[in-house]
């Protein structure tokens, strides 16, 4: 760097310095110290603590890692992130010293709003230092890559507000309802769960200003769900929106009716079950299970729903049509099938009528369906009474398909309605040569632009023309 350019950023104030290197990696920040002597020391006052080891750590990493925690302002440091990857043949090192860092932090960095850590290791083999959930001051704690050997403790964080635990253990899961239990103004939760193994333990979410919840249980699920122990309990009655992912379909239990929920996004059931499982599931207890989901959140304005349990439940002969609520605020639906069954499409259909005031809805399903598949799809539009509306199905389809839609489509002839048709073309030839060989109707006019093109999509517009 040449001298004029030097002096140029040493002119800077300091405010701003330390602005710019508090957007930094620690190991950049600390390398300015070279520029010149104004710059020296300027990086032991940054705000925020930016780590991330770039090889397997040891304790010679540690041992430098004090020394220059030492050399820092810890009064005016408001974030810290460490991304580590340490050796599993020195764990017991890295636990012992993160207990150590743990309690200098308590200690030292009294102002901290932002913490987050998460080691780049399986099979929750870190445990995460306890005096962290003592710093009254974090607003913003992200956890990746941990595990708790005592949960029940008494954790002390009047002022958290966004809650990120990525790679929880499902034996952990008693931890995160005594936590949120001892955050009154939490916010935000996003937590991803491995579900590969059994829990005994409920999954609680309880708290009295949660707005925003997202909770993603992954891993293939090897058991079914039996006891009245595998549930998930909810008591956020200011919840806005409402975004869970499982293989299977838990009970859930909502002590109060979120009454403020504007959107939930549900994808239960990953449609890959073997046959057997799947059957012994569409009993009562799945009916259940389906009816504690549903019914709570039924004055939703927008639903995302996604797993072929779902529907084929809603199919089943146990479950009435008065059993589902009527979900008389909802205005648009998107709903996503791994199969074509027939049991799964008629739940499809039997969920539509349940939702008098839909505005909008979005299919999406595999392609290469069969013609009685469409058929059934088109029969729920009709019945569902789409009107006043940018009315829009998506889905993927064949020449099969695409006649059966215009034949639909020709039947609608209200001034009042248009519907706009998406189609997702994948660069499939075949297909780009039927649709742009298609002769519409004549009451029906192609949007400019529909033809084969880089971006996957096609667009019709499906209106009359004397409109």
């Amino acid at each position: 760097m040449s001298s004029k350019e030097d002096d140029r950023l040493s002119s800077l104030p300091n405010d701003i310095k330390i602005t710019i290197l508090s957007l930094l990696p620690l190991k950049s920040a600390i390398s300015t110290s070279i520029l010149s002597r104004s710059w020296r020391y300027t990086w032991t006052r940054i705000t925020a603590f930016r780590f991330t080891s770039p090889y397997y750590v040891t304790h010679k990493f540690y041992l430098n890692l004090y020394r220059t925690l030492g050399r820092m302002s810890w009064q005016q440091v408001y974030t810290v992130e460490l991304n580590i990857v340490p050796q599993t043949t020195t764990l017991g090192t890295v636990n012992l010293n993160m207990v150590k860092l743990g309690h200098y932090l308590l200690c030292n960095a009294h102002n901290i709003k932002e913490f987050k850590v998460k080691f780049e290791v399986n099979r929750y083999l870190i445990s995460v230092p306890l005096c962290i959930f003592e710093m009254q001051s974090i607003e913003v704690l992200e956890l990746g890559g941990i595990t708790v050997i005592n949960p029940n403790i008494n954790y002390k964080l009047p002022k958290l507000r966004e809650l990120v635990i990525d790679d929880l253990c499902s034996f952990d899961l008693v931890f995160l309802g005594y936590l949120l239990k001892s955050c009154p103004m939490l916010e935000i939760l996003r937590v991803n769960v491995d579900f590969r193994e059994k829990t005994a333990y409920p999954i609680e979410i309880k708290s009295r200003n949660l707005r925003w919840v997202l909770i993603n249980m992954s891993g293939a699920c090897r058991y079914s769900i039996q006891g009245e122990e595998e549930k998930v309990v909810f008591d956020a009655p200011k919840l806005e929106y409402l975004e869970f992912n499982s293989p299977i379909i838990l009970k859930f239990y909502f002590l109060q009716t979120p009454s403020e929920l504007l959107r939930a996004k549900l994808s239960l059931g990953d449609g890959k079950s073997n046959k057997r499982r799947a059957d012994a599931e569409c009993g009562v207890g799945l009916k259940k299970r389906l009816l504690t989901v549903l019914n709570p959140i039924c004055g939703v304005k927008s639903l995302s729903l996604s797993g072929d349990n779902i529907f084929i439940s809603l199919r089943n002969r146990r479950i009435d049509e008065n059993d589902v609520q009527v979900f008389e605020k909802l205005t648009h639906v998107e709903m996503k099938l791994s199969s074509t069954s027939n049991n799964s499409l008629y739940g499809v259909r039997r969920f539509l009528q349940r939702c008098p005031n839909l505005k909008s809805l979005v299919m999406l399903k595999k392609r290469g369906t069969y013609k009685w598949v469409i058929n059934v799809l088109l029969t729920c539009l009709l019945e569902t009474k789409l009107k006043n509306t940018s009315n829009w199905w998506e889905y993927d389809g064949s020449e099969y398909d695409m006649k059966l839609i215009f034949n639909f489509v020709n039947v609608v002839k209200d001034d009042t309605m248009m519907i706009e048709i998406t189609i997702h073309v994948y660069q499939d030839d075949q297909f780009i040569k039927c649709i742009n060989g298609f002769v519409l109707p004549n009451h029906l006019w192609r949007r400019p632009g529909f033809h084969k093109s880089k971006g996957r999509l096609a667009i019709i517009y499906c209106k009359n023309r004397h409109v």
